[in-house]
């Protein structure tokens, strides 16, 4: 069967049958044989999800501290923000979190390596480049983590979490 979902490629899944691989195709509404259920509705991702994961990862890409006041285009007022180092609630505490990164490290980039995303929950693969400002400043560095999302209707994040590994 193909799948399309927006934000993904097509991917082919396949049923044997008698041994056979045949290619099913499974559209919302479409009659089917029993076989092949149809898909679970937090599958489909809607178009506002996909708009939010895109400012989101925008914001993320092209940061910098004049961009810390566009937080409230991509974040829901009082969403939990948590990493290694950090946890806290609301747009201020997330704001505070990157003016004090901004303070500590320069030329601090993230790119987002990958995006997956289901229903409401997204999972982002990143690496976060920078150099110290007061230790091996010479020294680029590089952090590779994920972020797992949560968002509301709306596309704004509900809740945010870090992992990597310091």
């Amino acid at each position: 069967m193909s799948v399309e979902n927006p934000g993904f490629v097509a991917t082919q899944l396949y049923r044997l049958a008698a041994g056979a691989a045949l290619p099913l195709v499974l559209c919302a509404g479409a009659p089917h044989d029993g076989l092949v259920s149809q898909m679970p509705q937090n599958f489909v991702i809607a178009p506002e999800i996909e708009v939010g994961l895109q400012r989101l990862v925008e914001l993320y890409e092209q940061l910098t501290p004049a961009c810390l006041s566009r937080l409230s285009i991509c974040y829901a007022p009082h969403v939990p923000f948590k990493d290694p180092f950090n946890e806290v609630r609301g747009q201020d505490g997330i704001r505070q979190i990157f003016a004090h990164m901004f303070t500590i490290v320069d030329v601090p980039r993230f790119i987002v390596t990958e995006q997956l995303a289901q229903g409401q929950r997204a999972f982002l693969a990143w690496e976060f480049h920078f150099r110290m400002r007061r230790w091996r400043k010479s020294v680029s560095q590089c952090i590779r983590g994920g972020t797992f999302l949560r968002l509301n209707a709306q596309g704004l994040v509900l809740d945010h979490r870090n992992y990597w590994n310091s």
